[in-house]
């Protein structure tokens, strides 16, 4: 397993690749970006030839964009090529959700809770008599205060037919 510093040291390399572009504007207008990207360059290249056991590049810049994006807020997420491919199966499959849409709203400590803007008509929730404004405290007695969109769809989406067990807030 990685140390979360080589992984993050990792990513770094990443980034500055995919900015590699940057450089020559960076150079010309004198913004430090090419700075910054030349610093993730350095570090992920020291960390692949001089780390004391073999590590997997790809791995350590996975590890390195989801760190980097933790940073930001709770709804920049890093989808990998693995996570996907399983949303592009689940749309492909009879995948269902509850029929609704949300939004995240503040909750409880500053941690985002989920809530319905509209059952969507003659959907589950609709059935089950869901309203607008409406928060999705709980799934299956879990909590699911704090949830981000990925946490959603898993939670919130499975075969068609199958039961899930919504506790709700009403305002």
């Amino acid at each position: 397993m990685l140390s979360r510093k080589a992984a993050t040291l990792g990513g770094l390399l990443l980034f500055s690749t995919l900015l590699l572009g940057v450089q020559i504007g960076s150079a010309v207008s004198g913004d430090t970006t090419y700075d910054v990207l030349r610093k993730l360059e350095d570090a992920f290249l020291i960390v692949t030839r001089y780390y004391v056991d073999d590590i997997d590049n790809e791995e350590v810049a996975e590890e390195a964009i989801r760190g980097m994006l933790s940073e930001l807020d709770p709804h920049s997420v890093y989808i990998s090529r693995d996570q996907m491919q399983r949303v592009n199966e689940s749309f492909n499959a009879s995948f269902e959700g509850i029929g609704i849409s949300y939004e995240f709203v503040e909750g409880p400590e500053g941690r985002d809770t989920l809530a319905v803007l509209n059952p969507l008509p003659g959907g589950p929730s609709d059935e089950a008599g869901l309203m607008s404004g409406d928060r999705i405290v709980a799934v299956d007695g879990q909590s699911a205060v704090g949830w981000n969109t990925e946490e959603v769809q898993a939670n919130l989406k499975g075969p068609r037919g199958t039961q899930v067990d919504v506790s709700v807030l009403r305002p």
